[in-house]
């Protein structure tokens, strides 16, 4: 009896665990390598294609729209496209790195995530990928970060990494662990009730 309800409860767990993205916080971007926003950490071969995701996760409103820059170090590779989902969906950053975009709708949200952008790479080598997202090439904000728009206002977003300096994903790496304290703690402390 015990080992059924055991796993009625691991089975009811499931879902959840699957489809919940791993990032906390609220209006944070990061790049993923599945539109869920639960993998950033990925194993790719060489010569062929690879998909990596600009989400946001948890908007706290509608997001017609967002600023960054997203760049990679490492791997010898080459981004073959960008597809920000849409008609009418203009980039206004001329720069290699930068995007700075405007939405006629707003971006759909899904399972608390809303996929800003799809990059296609192709990568050469089993040498790590990085990938790093930062404030825009034109400041738009004195903040430091990335932002996204709402009816024209501009706002703030955190990161996944918390950092502009720091990764926010990788390709061929060591996972990247960005702790939280707070949900561990109260998560290993319920197991003691």
């Amino acid at each position: 009896m015990k080992t059924i309800l055991a796993a009625l409860f691991l089975m009811a767990l499931l879902p959840a665990a699957a489809s919940a993205c791993i990032d906390p916080d609220p209006d944070s971007m990061g790049v993923y390598f599945e539109t869920t926003a639960s993998i950033d950490c990925w194993d790719h071969s060489p010569n062929a294609p690879l998909v990596a995701y600009l989400c946001l996760t948890r908007p706290i409103a509608p997001v017609e729209g967002f600023a960054c820059s997203v760049h990679t170090a490492g791997a010898a590779h080459a981004l073959l496209g960008v597809d920000f989902g849409g008609p009418g969906i203009t980039d206004t950053d001329p720069s290699a790195d930068g995007y700075s975009v405007v939405a006629p709708t707003p971006f759909p949200v899904l399972g608390g995530v809303s996929v800003l952008a799809t990059f296609t790479y192709m990568l050469y080598d089993m040498t790590p990928l990085h990938f790093f997202v930062g404030p825009p090439t034109a400041p738009v904000l004195n903040c430091g970060m990335p932002i996204v728009t709402t009816a024209g206002v501009p706002r703030c977003t955190g990161l996944l990494s918390d950092n502009p300096q720091l990764p926010v994903s990788s390709v061929n790496d060591a996972c990247i662990v960005v702790e939280n304290e707070s949900v561990t703690f109260g998560s290993i402390k319920s197991l003691f009730r």
